[in-house]
């Protein structure tokens, strides 16, 4: 069963100029991964030949303006940790679908597909953007922090803007949980087997998640989904269910 909802789309790429190592993976995931699960739904996240990139679905209860907010303050420290790295993000506005037949959310449609492309096309531009239709979207709000200036200049990017924040706009209070200052065994457990299935880069998807999940089964859920065969999901699933009764 699916069904629509307009809401903001934001694409983060991070370039190094080389494939990312191990390290700078680790640093992507640990920084603007956490960020984008405070506010939103990470759509997908994937490793390009010269950088990382990260598409994420805006959700309700997280306003925008603060979603993007938090992402700027994310893209500032990896930039302090990697400062020849080129970062930018891109919004846009527009529907998008959501799918939770098989159990798993997935999110379809032309906003989507539209913050894509335009993330391709922004060339060698760094910094916080916005598309026209994002631009349409913040000017139906009563008020707003975000201040969008025109890009002139920039071939195939007609209506694009730059984005901006008022100086007092200050980032939102994120309040920890039981998960993030809980039980050290069952973290480490749970980035023991997550990695059975991802390698390297599980500790850093455990150490992002752990700050935000509300509790220990959200937690497994959330690692549960990164794994993309079937299989090898119901396996650590029940992994997991099987180490949390044992703990109970």
């Amino acid at each position: 069963m699916a069904n629509s909802f307009l809401t903001a789309v934001i694409g983060i790429e991070v370039l190094f100029g080389r494939p990312p190592d191990s390290v700078q993976q680790g640093d992507f995931q640990r920084i603007i991964g956490t960020a984008a699960r405070q506010f939103g739904s990470p759509v997908a996240a994937g490793v390009l030949n010269t950088g990382i990139q990260l598409h994420l679905v805006a959700t309700p209860e997280h306003p925008v303006a603060p979603t993007l907010r938090r992402l700027s303050a994310a893209m500032d420290e990896l930039l302090g940790l990697h400062p020849t790295a080129l970062v930018r993000l891109l919004a846009h506005h527009g529907v998008v679908f959501i799918n939770e037949a098989d159990g798993r959310k997935s999110y379809v449609g032309s906003a989507i597909r539209s913050m894509q492309s335009f993330v391709r096309r922004l060339g060698d531009l760094d910094g916080l953007y916005g598309t026209r239709e994002f631009a349409a979207h913040v000017a139906t709000w009563a008020q707003s922090p975000l201040r969008l200036a025109d890009v002139p200049g920039v071939e195939g990017m007609d209506g694009l803007v730059e984005i901006r924040f008022d100086a007092g706009f200050v980032l939102p209070v994120i309040k920890q949980n039981a998960v993030a200052s809980g039980d050290a065994a069952l973290l480490h457990y749970i980035k023991r087997r997550l990695a059975d299935e991802l390698g390297p880069l599980a500790a850093a998807l455990v150490d992002a998640a752990q700050r935000t999940s509300p509790s220990a089964s959200d937690l497994v859920k959330e690692m549960a989904a990164e794994i993309d065969n079937p299989a090898a999901r119901q396996r650590f699933e029940a992994d997991l269910a099987a180490y949390l009764k044992k703990g109970s």
